[in-house]
């Protein structure tokens, strides 16, 4: 045989040799999948719960899926905590799980944290759970579910989180969830939930944080949660709520933040709230509010975010509000605001470009039968908005004689006057309520009379 030859055939022998050491490769990695074949360590229906997660879920896409379907010892799979021979905790968050939750996860019966926030989780929260006994924790949130909240869940009396937030569950919020007295978070913000905030809220008293904000609930703030005396959080913002705000909130000692920004409340800011001594966050921002800003917010120590803006807040910004040290955001813009003290040139000192305020340096030029009017612009000049003037003679009633273009125009000529009758002259500005950023406002605003001096209020005669 040639040395040619016996080149080729090593170089075949070799080649031949690789071939099985990838197809021996190959074989491993197409092995039969474990799972819960001969498993000791948790029940064979606890496993088999754990399985089906992980089918309903598309687990070979998990971001980490260390063990599961490859051994038949769960307790070391990614995510899953033993104790006592049984499930206790179970934790995939932000691991890329894709699909519907399987009804087994009911059989975990000693489970006591659920936590699969953060995936692209879809169909509706099982019922099922609601068996879960010693659940303390229940953590779906940030996924794609739908349906309504289950009122089985009413039955979990030993859980203490409950966070759903961040879906797309719709219907009410269960009045059977007042059932869950060891509660400490009820957080179902972000979803599509409809119909009022249970009254009976109220009566959890273990509540920490309650948040219910970005749904569409409507209705009252009910008086009863001002009895949850251990709250630090109440987010109620971005739903469609109407009326006042409840001066029962004032009670809340240990509240830290009060978010009730863009609904529909309507009233006066309660005094109460300037009890608040724990109070780090007001958001009252892109309401209805009206009437002035009450003194007593300056007592909140502790405060460091007030947010008043897109309402129709008017009068004076009082000077107790230059007292609290850690105030560092004071956000009135788009109000009819129509002062402010010294401390407003350093936490807004543009605060005065968004304000819907009579104009200033009002002036009257008589003439037989006329009136011409000078002012002062506002600053605050955008959007749809003008000037309304309107006069009487004295002792008599004010017409509105007409309104100006917009808010940039500076004078007026009022006719036909009563010759030899002295009349008196005021003006307001007027700003349509709109939708466009940045100031998105769902109130019309009108400023406070300008009135002219009563050295011009001159006798208009005739000429002959």
């Amino acid at each position: 045989m040639s040395p040619r030859m016996r080149r080729r055939l090593v170089f075949l022998f070799l080649a031949a040799l690789l071939m099985s050491v990838f197809s021996a490769g190959a074989g491993v990695a197409a092995a039969p999948e474990l799972g819960c074949a001969g498993v000791t360590q948790v029940p064979l229906s606890e496993c088999q719960a754990l399985q089906a997660l992980y089918s309903s879920t598309n687990g070979a896409q998990w971001n980490e899926q260390g063990g599961w379907a490859t051994t038949n010892t769960p307790c070391s799979w990614y995510g899953v905590t033993c104790q006592a021979g049984h499930v206790s905790q179970l934790d995939l968050s932000d691991n890329n799980l894709a699909g519907p939750l399987p009804a087994q996860l009911s059989d975990l019966s000693q489970l006591r944290a659920l936590s699969l926030r953060l995936n692209n989780l879809t169909g509706s929260v099982p019922v099922g759970l609601g068996n879960l006994t010693q659940l303390q924790t229940l953590d779906l949130s940030a996924n794609q579910l739908t349906g309504a909240v289950p009122t089985q869940l009413s039955g979990l009396a030993a859980l203490q989180t409950l966070n759903l937030s961040d879906n797309d569950l719709t219907g009410a919020v269960p009045t059977q969830l007042t059932g869950l007295t060891a509660l400490q978070t009820l957080n179902l913000s972000s979803n599509q939930l409809t119909g009022q905030i249970p009254p009976a809220l109220g009566g959890m008293a273990s509540l920490v944080e309650l948040n219910l904000a970005s749904n569409q609930l409507t209705g009252a703030i009910p008086t009863q949660l001002g009895n949850l005396a251990n709250l630090q959080l109440l987010g109620l913002s971005k739903n469609a709520l109407t009326g006042a705000i409840p001066p029962s909130l004032g009670q809340l000692s240990h509240l830290m933040d009060l978010a009730l920004s863009y609904n529909q409340l309507s009233g006066s800011i309660p005094s109460e709230l300037g009890n608040l001594g724990q109070l780090t966050g007001l958001m009252l921002g892109n309401n209805r509010l009206t009437g002035v800003i009450p003194d007593s917010l300056g007592n909140l120590g502790n405060i460091t975010d007030i947010w008043l803006n897109s309402n129709a807040l008017s009068g004076a910004v009082p000077i107790s509000l230059c007292n609290p040290a850690r105030l560092v955001m004071l956000e009135l813009a788009y109000n009819s605001l129509s002062s402010a003290p010294w401390c407003m040139a350093f936490l807004d000192p543009f605060w005065r470009e968004t304000q819907t305020m009579a104009p200033t340096n009002l002036t009257a030029a008589l003439g037989a039968t006329q009136a011409t009017l000078s002012w002062t612009p506002i600053e605050y000049q955008g959007k749809t908005g003008y000037y309304e003037i309107s006069y009487r003679p004295m002792g008599g009633a004010f017409t509105v004689h007409g309104v100006t273009a917009n808010k940039s125009v500076s004078s007026y000529v009022v006719t036909g006057l009563t010759p030899g009758v002295k009349h008196e002259f005021r003006v307001r500005t007027f700003t349509a309520a709109h939708d466009e950023p940045p100031g998105y406002q769902q109130n019309a605003l009108w400023s406070d009379y300008a009135v002219t001096p009563h050295s011009l209020f001159m006798p208009l005669i005739s000429r002959r």
